[in-house]
């Protein structure tokens, strides 16, 4: 395998630039409404998966759910709990007692994905989604898929 240079990641810049190359009729939209279009997809899109349902993307680019995984209870494997290692002087260990040893994540499923070089694509979520996850886990109790 041969070693990829990523110069950095598409964002909304570039998608805009896109879009405008590839219409047809140059009949666009300015910048700030696509911008807000874009945004308010995402927060409409981010909020669906948060209720624990599964996003298809078109074109056979696979799914985006919350999944939910089993803790291996092995050291090297749980994250450190900082605030509480402060309080008490020594490294304390998350153990998600509060569900069970369970911990939840961001899953982009691609299976039956036909993109070229699917490992290369990644999905991180906006600290708002991991705020959002992490509330309804703790607050809200909600279970997702296994």
């Amino acid at each position: 395998m041969s070693k990829t240079n990523i110069v950095k990641p598409f964002g909304c810049k570039e998608l805009y630039k896109f879009y405008t190359e590839q219409s047809p009729n140059k009949d666009v939209v300015d910048k700030p409404t696509f911008s807000k279009v874009s945004s308010d997809f995402n927060q409409i899109i981010g909020q669906y998966v948060l209720e624990g349902k599964e996003v298809k993307f078109p074109s056979r680019l696979g799914f985006l759910r919350i999944r939910k995984h089993k803790n291996k209870m092995e050291k090297e494997s749980l994250l450190t709990d900082w605030k509480l290692t402060k309080q008490v002087g020594k490294i304390v260990k998350h153990l998600n007692d509060h569900t069970n040893g369970f911990f939840f994540r961001f899953y982009w499923d691609k299976k039956i994905s036909n993109a070229i070089k699917q490992s290369y694509y990644k999905f991180y979520p906006v600290r708002d989604l991991k705020r959002g996850l992490a509330y309804n886990i703790k607050v809200n109790k909600m279970d997702y898929f296994e």
